[in-house]
């Protein structure tokens, strides 16, 4: 099921009795979770196994009281008749991952929705209700910070607005003030995600910006190599794959997603003219022919060109 199926049951309030829901962007499911339990007046309630629910889901509440359930990666879930609930609940299935082998997933694929990050266009589509549209290169800082993560920048937006209110400033302002400052939170390991993602966009404003807050941060080139080589090889297997992309290759749907986001400034000859470069800048590193500042430069310089 696409989302926007999804979306569309939401608004004619033809909500299924369950769901599977998986990815990587935590904070737009837990709205959706919290629009269907309002929809259908449950309370929310998170636990770990089917198994526990199994038997009172047969059957009407006695207590006139229901729920929407909320079960996070339970691998021994097999279904059997979830789909034939009767007393009122709701289940909601969730899983960072989904194996598509296992009969569980293939038996209901119809009613797995996936979450996958949004489109940096989308985000600022969010961002511009906060912030006027000259703010566009300071907004798409605020993405990149938050790694697009929907949640941390609903997060750090909220933040923005109470230091406006304080300072009695515009909240333009204030996020030119809280990225000016460094204020806005970024965890270590985002940064490399953050700064591989830009390049395999061929972004290079952002790259350059990502790359000097990477280094500003101490992060280790080799470690900025290591993610972009796992990169260079999921989108050359991608490429390199016309039918079933998902059995045929190791990628799972987040890695196929971001794949076909990058296909379109990418020809397999420069990829592999890249990966060359990347090769031996690593060696290089390793050996010490080579500095830390003048390898990375003549990566970002061959993919960007």
């Amino acid at each position: 099921m696409e989302l926007i199926e999804l979306q569309s049951n939401i608004k004619q309030n033809n909500i299924n009795p369950f769901y599977i829901f998986s990815g990587y962007e935590i904070g737009v499911m837990n709205v959706y979770i919290r629009k269907i339990a309002e929809l259908r007046k449950l309370k929310i309630k998170r636990i770990e196994e089917y198994e526990t629910i199994k038997q009172s889901l047969k059957m009407k509440s006695l207590l006139g009281e229901n729920y929407l359930y909320v079960i996070y990666n339970d691998k021994k879930a097999t279904g059997g008749d979830i789909d034939k609930i009767k007393s009122g609940d709701i289940v909601i299935f969730r899983y960072d991952k989904i194996d598509n082998r296992k009969t569980f997933f293939i038996k209901y694929e119809n009613e797995t929705v996936y979450f996958n990050n949004m489109h940096e266009d989308v985000l600022l589509m969010y961002c511009q209700k906060y912030f006027s549209k000259k703010m566009v290169k300071y907004q798409k800082q605020l993405i990149q910070f938050c790694n697009k993560d929907y949640e941390r920048i609903m997060s750090e937006i909220n933040k923005i607005t109470n230091l406006a209110d304080i300072l009695k400033i515009s909240k333009d302002e204030a996020l030119k003030r809280m990225l000016s400052e460094r204020l806005i939170y970024k965890k270590p390991e985002d940064v490399i995600f953050s700064l591989v993602d830009s390049l395999m966009e061929r972004d290079e404003i952002n790259s350059y910006s990502l790359l000097k807050e990477a280094l500003d941060g101490g992060e280790y080139i080799l470690a900025i190599i290591k993610v972009l080589i796992v990169n260079i090889y999921a989108l050359l297997s991608y490429k390199g794959t016309k039918m079933n992309i998902q059995k045929n290759t190791d990628l799972n749907y987040y890695q196929i997603k971001k794949c076909e986001q990058w296909t379109t400034v990418w020809k397999v000859k420069h990829l592999l003219k890249v990966l060359d470069v990347i090769r031996n800048v690593e060696i290089g590193i390793k050996t010490g022919k080579i500095e830390d500042n003048q390898g990375i430069n003549l990566i970002l310089t061959e993919i960007l060109l």
